[in-house]
Formats: C-alpha cells, sequence, structure tokens
C-alpha cells in the first residue's frame, strides 16, 4: 500500500494541463473556466426563492413538533418582484 501523498504525486505526475483558450460561449459545453469570473450586476438584485415560504426565527420555534405547535403572527406578505421592509424580530 501506498500512502496518500505518493498516491497524489502519481496522479499529479500524469495529468497535462491544457493552456487556456478563448471561445465563444456557445461552444464552451463541458469546458472549464480558466480563471473566476464576476459579475458588475447582481442577478436577481436580491436573494431569491422560486417557492412561497415563510421567515422565522429558530429562538421562536424551540421545541415546536407536530405534537407542539407554536403560534407565530404573519407580520407581512410579500409579492413577486417586491422586497419586504419589516424585520423579523423576536415573537
Amino acid at each position: 500500500m501506498i500512502s496518500v501523498e505518493e498516491a497524489l504525486g502519481k496522479i499529479l505526475s500524469s495529468i497535462h494541463v491544457l493552456d487556456a483558450e478563448d471561445r465563444p460561449i456557445m461552444e464552451c459545453l463541458e469546458q472549464v473556466l480558466a480563471e473566476d469570473i464576476h459579475s458588475d450586476v447582481n442577478v436577481p438584485p436580491l436573494d431569491n426563492s422560486a417557492l412561497d415560504g415563510y421567515a422565522v426565527r429558530s429562538s421562536d420555534i424551540v421545541g415546536a413538533s407536530s405534537q407542539s405547535h407554536g403560534v407565530l403572527r404573519v407580520i407581512d406578505t410579500v409579492m413577486a418582484g417586491s422586497i419586504s421592509r419589516r424585520v423579523v424580530e423576536p415573537g
């Protein structure tokens, strides 16, 4: 048996790293980026969920279960594309 370091050395010594190249985006399927890219804009412009849901504070639901329900207030309804101005506070 060989060590992890020896195995890694054998693997890395058999890899040939290709030079970076410029390609049209439509020819890049199954390719790997040579460097990180960053967008100048956030898309979407906010944290977004594709599904309806609720925001709760974990401290407000400690001990809740299907047998022991808690009661929470709904403090806002936010339509798609809108941003709530409310803060989820204790309770």
